[in-house]
């Protein structure tokens, strides 16, 4: 599964993915008119001049497109999935992918809701904040909602990580390795090599071995851990490096912000006089350190040195 920026020559792709969802799914729920309505908005000519603004994004699923999506600032338009792709988390991922573009940029998330989807949204925190009615051809009338989403909306608890829960960093572990953009992924046996295996082994054993864990609706989705360790962000025997991930979908949200700053209080509280980590240059998470007083002490070729004095 990938999803990429459509092109000029993706229209009939994206044409087919929003017609066919329409045609086949808003009957159920729809008059005849705003149904013909949909399908006059979703014209060739706004995806055509959505596309040349790099505003569309087609799914594809094997091989085969699935779903689109496109993002105008911060609002989400045209997201449809085809009728037989439905109900396989590839809704989710478009959304996903959407929300966490604009919530890098903006603060909240902006989209119309339509009958059919209302639900999803409300599930996923989005809150209704005007009530439209248009009418439509055949004197039908299209009804629907305009739905926000906040970034403090996807309310998350910081805790501490439990002793029955340390597997879990081998999760976030590979979830942490950088993939700049092209790359493919490496395979998840990665994290069995020793000089990654360090950063779980026998966790909660050394004493700098702490960890907190960012839970949303009783699901962790994201921790921090640090232990003494001779790892790639390794200052002397004395410091504490950091590990920290998210999964991709609660990036970009403040979650690891609010992490980091839990682990560096605790590491204050228990004497440490700084923490350091090693990442990569470009990752986006670098200026997230900077702006928590993390400064590079060092760098080569691909990654920073950085260091946080308590």
């Amino acid at each position: 599964m990938e999803i990429i920026t459509a092109k000029p020559d993706d229209l009939h792709i994206v044409r087919d993915i929003t017609q066919t969802t329409i045609n086949t799914i808003y009957p159920r729920y729809y008059p005849a008119g705003a149904v013909q309505f949909f399908l006059d908005h979703h014209s060739d000519e706004h995806i055509t001049a959505d596309i040349s603004c790099g505003k569309v994004f087609i799914l594809y699923a094997d091989g085969n497109p699935a779903g689109t999506v496109t993002i105008s600032d911060n609002n989400i338009n045209r997201l449809f999935v085809l009728p037989k792709y439905q109900r396989k988390g590839y809704g989710k991922t478009l959304l996903d992918f959407a929300e966490k573009k604009i919530l890098e940029i903006y603060d909240f998330v902006q989209i119309d809701a339509s009958f059919p989807a209302k639900r999803i949204y409300k599930k996923r925190g989005y809150k209704e904040t005007e009530y439209n009615t248009i009418e439509t051809g055949n004197g039908d009338y299209l009804c629907y909602d305009v739905m926000k989403l906040e970034k403090t909306d996807r309310s998350f608890v910081i805790r501490r990580l439990r002793e029955n829960e340390t597997e879990l960093l081998k999760d976030f572990l590979y979830e942490a390795i950088f993939i700049p953009e092209g790359v493919e992924p490496p395979e998840r046996e990665i994290i069995e090599q020793p000089e990654l295996k360090l950063y779980y082994e026998d966790f909660g054993r050394g004493k700098a071995d702490f960890s907190f864990a960012a839970e949303v609706d009783g699901k962790v989705i994201g921790a921090v851990w640090t232990r003494i360790m001779n790892d790639y962000g390794h200052v002397d025997d004395d410091t504490p490096s950091f590990a920290i991930s998210l999964y991709k979908e609660y990036r970009g949200q403040g979650i690891g912000t609010k992490l980091m700053k839990e682990m560096l209080v605790l590491l204050k509280e228990k004497g440490y006089k700084q923490a350091s980590l090693a990442v990569q240059k470009a990752n986006y998470a670098v200026k997230m350190y900077n702006n928590l007083g993390f400064k590079t002490v060092d760098e080569n070729a691909e990654e920073y040195i950085m260091v946080c004095e308590l």
